[in-house]
């Protein structure tokens, strides 16, 4: 696959994710609707089955998913996703 057609498909994800309205309540929120989602479909994607294993996933590689999209990049990450209060914000 072409570098330019990857970079234009995942473009296109995270556009479809900034569209999701996001419910939540603006200051409570820790991490981007976006984010959020693009973090649980990568580790969907690896083989991550439930929440603690997504939020595990989550802490150790979200760098990487802030890497991948800078969009939601922040020089530094809150907290750690561990704790589910936390997680999905």
């Amino acid at each position: 696959m072409e570098p330019i057609f990857v970079k234009d498909r995942l473009r296109l994800l995270l556009e479809h994710f900034g569209a999701v309205d996001d419910p939540r309540e603006p200051a409570r929120v820790c991490y981007p609707l976006p984010e959020v989602l693009f973090l649980v479909t990568c580790a969907s994607i690896v083989g991550c089955d439930d929440y603690d294993e997504i939020a595990d996933w989550g802490a150790h590689h979200l760098h990487l998913v802030r890497a991948l999209d800078p969009g939601t990049g922040r020089p530094s990450p809150p907290q750690p996703l561990g704790h589910r209060s936390h997680a999905l914000g």
